[in-house]
């Protein structure tokens, strides 16, 4: 426990390796990019509580409707059938045992 709680040792370090940094990039698609980080930092704070709104109302439509329900029913269907080919599977390499003990 004092291992993880001490800093590590100088000579364990990996030596630092300097970040070299990309020039900004220049032409017209830089400036586009910039322009669009602007528009979408001015339009955010319009933009987020109809996004939050329409993703409620999503999340109501699919609670309600019965896609969820469909969903679990599958999925049951489909633990139900894995079990069964599990024990088939089972009973088949006993079967298979037994022939080869014969």
């Amino acid at each position: 426990m004092a291992a993880l709680s001490s800093p590590p040792d100088a000579a364990q370090a990996p030596p630092a390796v300097p970040v070299q940094h990309a020039p900004p990039a220049r032409g017209f698609k830089a400036l586009l990019r910039a322009a669009g980080r602007r528009g979408l930092r001015a339009v955010r704070p319009v933009a987020l509580p109809i996004l939050n709104r329409v993703q409620s109302r999503i999340r109501t439509a699919v609670n309600e409707s019965d896609v969820a329900a469909r969903t679990a029913g599958i999925e049951r269907a489909l633990a139900k059938l894995s079990e069964r080919l599990d024990t088939e599977v089972a009973s088949r390499r006993e079967i298979a045992d037994l022939r080869r003990l014969v």
